[in-house]
């Protein structure tokens, strides 16, 4: 369900590179995020000195009451060093998962 604009996905990572501009894309897949068609891509970059993962997640969602649908982009960066946030990324593709169309 629902039409996935690339283009605004490309244009939030190309967002994402004006804030780190040594912004390596690890991986992209097509996702679902609310029952829509979705993109995903994993990125390191450097903080300073220090190593970043990211996950950014963008899609077309219905809004409920309108016909027509929203774009819809979430990201979440963690420090690959803290061992309390080994997991996050788990815990990000599961809140996601979470999130229903109405």
């Amino acid at each position: 369900r629902g039409v996935l604009d690339v283009g605004r996905f490309e244009a939030a990572l190309q967002a994402f590179r004006e804030d780190h501009p040594d912004v390596r894309i690890i991986r992209q897949r097509d996702v679902n995020v609310a029952g829509s068609a979705a993109k995903s891509a994993d990125l390191h970059f450097k903080s300073g000195h220090a190593d970043r993962h990211a996950r950014l997640v963008g899609a077309l969602v219905p809004v409920a009451g309108r016909e027509d649908m929203q774009w819809l982009s979430i990201g979440c960066e963690i420090d690959p060093a803290r061992p309390a946030l080994s997991l996050w990324l788990v815990d990000f593709d599961g809140m996601l998962d979470g999130l229903a169309a109405r």
